[in-house]
């Protein structure tokens, strides 16, 4: 395969963002945009070429080899069905759905019509990832004995972040930001032994503002994330006798390692989308259905926490977003 055909649902900041960097690379070629918003997905064809389709219908006609789907959350679970369905592979933004039966649905048509599936999380896919994960399970600093992770942004005052706080667009701080906490955690750690999260709420019964707690074999990991204030976006994991400090961590672009008080490690790699898209294009290619750094496995237990966090919150979304 020369090139890789890709089709966009969505034409807002995220695809834009992303289309600057997916067709940079020759390889990739724009052929069709969906978007309920004609006049910035006609810019975008303009730019990066393609047709713009008139219909959800008439863009899964076209000879794709992969769809990324960057719309609101709320419209995610209806976009990736149908393009499953159509046997079209997808890569979606975050949080790929809203809830567990969302989730378990995706994966099932996936596996029936043997189509790739798979979110972004390109942390799991950065260069230094593996680095993080040797650290935590082989260095010399002695046990860990808490890990602490902010994330967050001001989108109340901010009028091109409003829609992250609208109850019609399922959002809120844990599937704005704090998802990328909780993948992370989940995936470096896993298995809590038990959740403890409190909120802060707007009037609609969105969550502004989270403290998360997990537990496991009585070390305390704690999640801190917000749309009320901008964060750090940093990660730290104390060991006895150490720290590793992880900025942007979401990003997995680079990390200090301490002994004691002394640097003994700084490493920076270029922050890049394209690490999980080329990996996902070979898998594409290779004609997987999953990725092995994002695997279903790994999606569902993340939904999961996902889901009992927002029980233990009490943030719910309309049926009509909830439902499959």
């Amino acid at each position: 395969m020369n090139t890789f055909r890709w089709g966009i649902i969505g034409s807002g900041h995220i695809a834009k963002k992303m289309s600057r960097n997916l067709f940079s690379d020759k390889s990739n070629v724009l052929c069709g945009v969906y978007s309920r918003n004609k006049n910035s997905a006609m810019k975008m064809a303009e730019i990066y070429g393609g047709i713009v389709a008139n219909t959800i219908e008439e863009f899964l006609s076209l000879d794709l080899d992969g769809i990324y789907i960057a719309t609101p959350q709320s419209s995610h679970y209806n976009y990736i069905r149908l393009c499953l369905l159509a046997r079209k592979p997808v890569i979606c933004e975050k949080p790929m759905v809203i809830n567990c039966d969302q989730m378990n649905e995706i994966i099932r048509i996936a596996k029936e019509k043997n189509t790739y599936l798979n979110g972004i999380m390109s942390y799991k896919y950065s260069p230094i990832y593996n680095d993080w994960k040797s650290i935590i399970k082989d260095s010399d600093l002695g046990n860990i004995t808490s890990v602490k992770v902010e994330i967050g942004f001001d989108a109340i005052n901010l009028q091109k972040r409003q829609r992250t706080i609208a109850a019609e667009y399922a959002g809120g701080a844990l599937l704005e930001t704090g998802v990328y906490a909780v993948s992370f955690l989940n995936n470096l750690f896993g298995d809590f032994d038990s959740i403890e999260a409190d909120s802060i709420l707007s009037k609609e019964g969105i969550d502004l503002h989270d403290k998360i707690i997990f537990i496991k074999d009585k070390i305390k990991f704690e999640i801190e994330c917000s749309l009320m204030k901008l964060m750090s976006s940093e990660a730290k994991i104390y060991f006895e006798n150490g720290l590793l400090v992880m900025p942007f961590f979401n990003r997995g672009c680079s990390y200090t390692l301490y002994k004691n008080s002394n640097i003994i490690k700084n490493k920076t790699v270029p922050i890049d989308c394209m690490y999980q898209f080329n990996e996902n294009k070979i898998e594409i290619i290779e004609g997987k259905i999953e990725s092995i750094k994002n695997s279903f496995f790994e999606m569902l237990k993340e939904q999961q926490l996902l889901d009992r966090i927002r029980e233990l919150i009490g943030v719910q979304y309309s049926q009509n977003i909830e439902k499959i």
